[in-house]
């Protein structure tokens, strides 16, 4: 009898050393890690407390107190295997999304966007073709936004007061800043579209906002990420329009999508979309006096078209 009590004794030693010990090592690799690992160490120091605490716990209770708790050590021992696998392939999950751009986009990291229309034929390209991973941050409700553009982002914020899944108050600039930093380490190479200035400067002061929009511009220049601006005419003043102008660049949409897409899809598109590649040097004509000036609309990319290039 004393033999196997001190059999019991051994086990229990031995699950609390081994709970104690997986404990203090996920600790150290969550201190190490950033983004999704911190995740995994976390999820897997909670596993150990369930299989070695909780196993110890049940084997106590079962042996000393004369209770049949054996469902304890099992429910305990079940759990933390279950976490742990649900925690390890979310992150390969995670990992096969990055692996979707092959390439960095030929544009700055930080751009400027002047036009709604050439905001979202950008954006539809590169989700439809290019399959970029996406974040949206917008005044337009999610579900309008995917009615307008066709588009399902990977992560979505709602700039609103009103209490939904998707929202964030214009207020929590830092928050809105720290989902970007999360989605862009999760995703490098990734690209996030901002707008609704007017309605963040409802609730920010200009020089709040700014800095906002420089850090996220930082963090995507980290990350080999986009951050895509859409700033409208009238939004803002001459000389806040000029700041921004200096840390984000206007790019040419058509020279982009075709560098993005390759020659052969591009001319897939539709003309007047393909227009657009010309009106960087139209544009210098047209200040010089020589050229004509013109206005031209971008048809919405058509999910229907060639879209067996997808994929």
């Amino acid at each position: 009898m004393d033999v196997l009590y001190l059999g019991y004794y051994i086990a229990i030693a031995f699950l609390i050393i081994l709970g104690i010990f997986g404990v203090a090592v996920s600790l150290r690799e969550y201190r190490k890690h950033d983004e999704p690992f911190k995740t995994l160490a976390r999820v897997l120091c909670e596993s150990f407390l369930l299989f070695g605490f909780g196993t110890a716990l049940g084997v106590t209770l079962s042996v000393f107190y004369s209770r049949k708790l054996w469902v304890v050590m099992a429910a305990s021992a079940t759990f933390g295997y279950l976490m742990l696998a649900a925690a390890v392939l979310d992150i390969l999950r995670k990992l096969k999304a990055r692996k979707r751009v092959s390439k960095r986009l030929p544009a700055p990291h930080a751009i400027l966007i002047e036009s709604q229309e050439d905001a979202f034929t950008l954006i539809r390209a590169l989700y439809r073709y290019a399959r970029v991973p996406l974040m949206v941050i917008t005044r337009v409700p999610p579900e309008e936004w995917t009615a307008k553009t066709g588009v399902l982002p990977d992560e979505y914020i709602w700039l609103s007061r009103v209490e939904h899944e998707s929202s964030v108050s214009p207020t929590d600039l830092h928050v809105i800043l720290q989902r970007i930093e999360g989605f862009l380490m999760q995703n490098p190479g990734g690209v996030v579209y901002v707008d609704g200035v007017e309605y963040l400067l409802f609730y920010n002061d200009f020089k709040g906002l700014a800095k906002f929009l420089i850090s996220a511009k930082d963090m995507a220049v980290l990350h080999g990420g986009h951050i895509v601006l859409l700033i409208t005419p009238g939004a803002l003043k001459k000389v806040e329009l000029s700041i921004l102008r200096k840390e984000f660049e206007k790019v040419d949409i058509g020279l982009v999508l075709r560098e993005v897409l390759g020659p052969a899809l591009f001319e897939t598109l539709p003309s007047e979309l393909k227009v657009k590649e010309n009106a960087g040097a139209k544009g210098s004509e047209e200040g010089s006096g020589t050229g004509k000036k013109k206005t031209e609309k971008a048809e919405p990319l058509r999910r229907e078209e060639k879209a067996g290039y997808r994929g």
